[in-house]
């Protein structure tokens, strides 16, 4: 065990040592697995990034009906793709959106990091519109 440390430590040194702690080596996109989160409201089920579309799932577990009036994709890989299409979301349910013609500039390794952006109203209150903010770790196909 005390020879593992000690290779781990001699690694990380080595690493500092010549300049190698860039964020081509340390990044959350390179380390941590593709992911798509939201809060509590909904739920990303599946989710694709290519380089001109992002497609993503939802299931809506917020315990009543909503609107999802439009999804915006954002961050230093693609600039401001958009869904603008009204879809209703019964509870339980899930909707599909997917955004086209967008100009997707993955980093080196081809991933990227995309927060999220959904305007939604409850079906009850359609006057009072709602901000979801999420976040996708994707790699670009």
């Amino acid at each position: 065990m005390t020879k593992t440390i000690m290779l781990a430590l001699l690694l990380v040194s080595m690493l500092i040592l010549y300049g190698c702690t860039s964020q081509e080596l340390v990044t959350p996109e390179l380390i941590l697995p593709e992911k798509c989160t939201f809060p509590v409201q909904i739920a990303c089920v599946d989710f694709d990034v290519t380089k001109d579309s992002i497609a993503i799932t939802v299931l809506n577990g917020a315990g009543r009906d909503m609107t999802i009036k439009s999804v915006t994709f954002s961050g230093d890989a693609v600039d401001g793709c958009v869904v603008e299409r009204e879809t209703p979301i019964a509870n339980r349910e899930e909707a599909t959106f997917e955004a086209t013609n967008c100009n997707i500039e993955p980093s080196r390794k081809g991933r990227g990091v995309f927060p999220m952006d959904v305007v939604y109203f409850w079906d009850e209150d359609p006057t009072a519109e709602h901000s979801l903010y999420g976040e996708m770790l994707a790699s670009v196909r």
